[in-house]
């Protein structure tokens, strides 16, 4: 596969989507990391966030995943 991206302010573009999903600032996600085919988000522990034993919500983990797996390849 090609990692070159087509749009050369690709990460302005992923940066932009991130910063207009409100939910994200809800659960304090961060984008950490953009580059080509590839995006970080990390959520720091909040016990608001965690399921009944403790660890995050599921609901937190498949967010993340759905994020990631649509930013990721927008960046190309």
């Amino acid at each position: 596969m090609d990692y070159t991206p087509k749009d050369k302010d690709f990460r302005k573009k992923v940066q932009d989507s991130f910063g207009r999903q409100k939910f994200m600032d809800l659960i304090g996600a961060e984008l950490v990391e953009v580059n080509p085919g590839y995006c970080e988000i990390k959520v720091p522990f909040d016990e608001t966030l965690t399921q009944q034993h403790g660890f995050f919500h599921a609901g937190v983990m498949s967010t993340l995943a759905g994020t990631t797996a649509g930013s990721a390849p927008s960046s190309l």
